[in-house]
């Protein structure tokens, strides 16, 4: 598959995430084609050079298709890729969404039974995150189609990494959401272990700079502390307990074993009902640093 210069994406998407690619796309020069029949196009907020009426005229205008959306996006990403489906050409599509693994399988199989290509390239990252260049996407799929759109995906994410094909990229990013959830949790006990324990915040602050992902964590814009990942977004309690959600969720699809991240959502959860659920990670690990014992 040759080299595809400056494509023009048709880009369906839903949500905040959705709205921080496509404005990425349009920033990097790409020419962004919209339907109405999904969030974003209908809308008309964004430079789209066109909103057409349906993802399936999208689809046939369009050198390759670009979706995005949440768990939450379900029946609205669902919809668009019934429509992409019915398109009398589907150009690749790469799959941007954190749908369950599940129906990524089931749409991998539909767009590749037509002819095409697809990649599955999950977000790891909130819209911020993106907006700052510190998002990941990881993507599987023909490795070919994922050279030749590569250009594409850094666009969208400066952190792009290739692991396999089918839809390695979803199981990948939850993985990776599972080790983030536990280090969370564990990052929240262990500071109010050491502050209830009557160690000062010297010591704690010595403690965290022992621990790499520790140190990520709190020490997001706090001069007293240097750190390379100062002023980079991390996510909300809330955001990390839904994404440890998705991690148990298809740990049960798979029989794998999760108790941890059980127990470290529950740990979450507790702070998500104490009306905590807003705060980013670091803000919240600061302000523990910080409380009295």
């Amino acid at each position: 598959m040759g080299k595809v210069e400056k494509p023009v994406v048709g880009f369906l998407g839903e949500g905040v995430l959705g709205i921080a690619l496509s404005s990425s796309l349009t920033d990097a020069g790409y020419d962004v084609i919209m339907s109405e029949s999904t969030t974003l196009g209908a809308s008309r907020d964004l430079r789209a050079m066109a909103v057409f009426g349906s993802a399936a005229q999208v689809a046939e205008f369009a050198d390759v298709i670009v979706t995005a959306g949440a768990p939450e996006d379900f029946l609205d990403v669902l919809k668009a890729a019934r429509e992409v489906l019915e398109a009398k050409r589907i150009p690749p599509v790469i799959d941007t969404t954190t749908l369950p693994v599940s129906m990524k399988s089931l749409l991998r199989k539909e767009v590749v039974q037509r002819g095409s290509e697809y990649l599955d390239a999950p977000v790891a990252g909130t819209s911020a995150m993106v907006d700052a260049g510190t998002a990941e996407i990881y993507v599987s799929g023909d490795r070919d189609t994922y050279l030749t759109y590569q250009p594409l995906l850094k666009a969208m994410c400066n952190q792009v990494k290739y692991v396999g094909t089918s839809v390695n990229g979803s199981k990948v990013r939850l993985v990776s959401r599972l080790l983030a959830t536990i280090q969370a949790a564990a990052t929240v006990e262990a500071l109010l272990y050491a502050r209830r324990s009557g160690l000062g915040v010297d010591v704690e602050e010595m403690l965290v700079n022992q621990h790499n992902v520790a140190r990520g964590l709190v020490n997001r814009g706090v001069p007293r502390v240097p750190n390379e990942l100062a002023e980079q977004p991390t996510p909300t309690l809330d955001a990390t307990t839904k994404e440890a959600g998705e991690v148990v969720s298809y740990a049960g699809e798979i029989s794998a074993p999760v108790e941890l991240t059980r127990l470290a959502a529950e740990c979450l959860h507790r702070l998500s009902v104490a009306g905590r659920g807003d705060a980013e990670l670091s803000e919240l690990f600061i302000e523990l640093m910080d409380a009295p014992a």
